[in-house]
């Protein structure tokens, strides 16, 4: 969500859990019009912006709602949610293909959180307008969800995105 308030398209993320104390995430972004960020004093107003965020989660800023582009409602594009166990990992692989938009990590990271998972690491890509993201995840005990929970909650996520693309349609 501080991205995006910031104006900032997330392009290709990678999210590395080491531990349940560490993380290391790093992102590429693009402001608005496309361009990596140059201006020193905006990287560096980036920068405080996520380390304030992160130093008072109970003040983390909820998701925004923000116009849509125009050019994004012209997109049709189904969403589909898959998640797989990845045996050798005991983690569930959740992978999702839907239209990319503002807000979208956003809203995808607050369902899993909502749900009480732990993302151990994540792939964000950004295929021009198509969003293809995998993350892996647990439930907070470390273990993966059981067929019952990834059906429930595969469905949850599916409602969230289609409920996005409908909010973008309808713009």
């Amino acid at each position: 969500a501080v991205l995006d308030r910031m104006n900032l398209d997330v392009q290709d993320a990678k999210i590395i859990t080491a531990s349940t104390a560490f993380s290391l995430d790093t992102y590429v972004v693009l402001d608005r019009f496309g361009t990596l960020l140059t201006d020193p004093e905006r990287e560096e107003t980036v920068k405080n912006a996520l380390v304030k965020a992160l130093s008072q989660p109970d003040q983390y800023p909820g998701l925004m709602q923000r116009r849509i582009p125009r050019q994004l409602r012209h997109f049709d594009i189904e969403n589909t949610v898959d998640v797989t166990l990845n045996e050798a990992l005991q983690q569930n692989m959740v992978e999702i293909s839907t239209l990319d938009h503002p807000g979208l990590l956003a809203r995808v990271g607050g369902l899993f959180m909502m749900q009480g998972l732990d993302i151990h690491s994540a792939r964000i890509a950004t295929l021009g307008e198509r969003a293809e993201d995998i993350f892996f995840v647990t439930k907070k005990d470390g273990k993966p969800l059981n067929n019952e929970e990834v059906k429930l909650f595969s469905e949850k996520l599916k409602a969230a995105l289609d409920e996005a693309s409908n909010q973008i349609c309808q713009h």
